[in-house]
């Protein structure tokens, strides 16, 4: 677990009105939590998830962002092994019109030598 502070720095391009930037300048409290399992000797499961949060003065809203990653790692050889990875973000009032909630779903294999 860790709590923490951070100062973000944000400069977008506007959909809405083509040229203008739109700068934004917030603190925002920034914390994880992660854990890892083993499930046995070939099978681990590795979990972090991020909080940050902080008061745009500007527009006066509290905006929050959830994220996380999650690893599902299948050992097949000593040498290879099949990975499994979800990653997600979630954010409650983006600054542009885009999808509050986007993820990805990998699967790969991982050789070590």
């Amino acid at each position: 677990m860790g709590i923490g502070a951070m100062y973000e720095r944000e400069n977008w391009n506007s959909l809405e009105t083509k040229g203008e930037i739109i700068n934004k300048n917030i603190w925002k409290t920034s914390n994880y939590i992660t854990s890892k399992l083993t499930i046995n000797e070939n099978v681990g499961f590795n979990i972090i998830l991020y909080y940050q949060g902080g008061y745009d003065y500007d527009s006066e809203v509290f905006r929050h962002r959830v994220s996380g990653d999650a690893v599902l790692n299948i050992k097949l050889t000593d040498k290879l092994a099949f990975n499994t990875t979800f990653t997600a973000q979630y954010e409650d009032k983006p600054i542009i019109p885009i999808n509050n909630f986007v993820y990805s779903l990998t699967n790969g294999f991982k050789f070590t030598f």
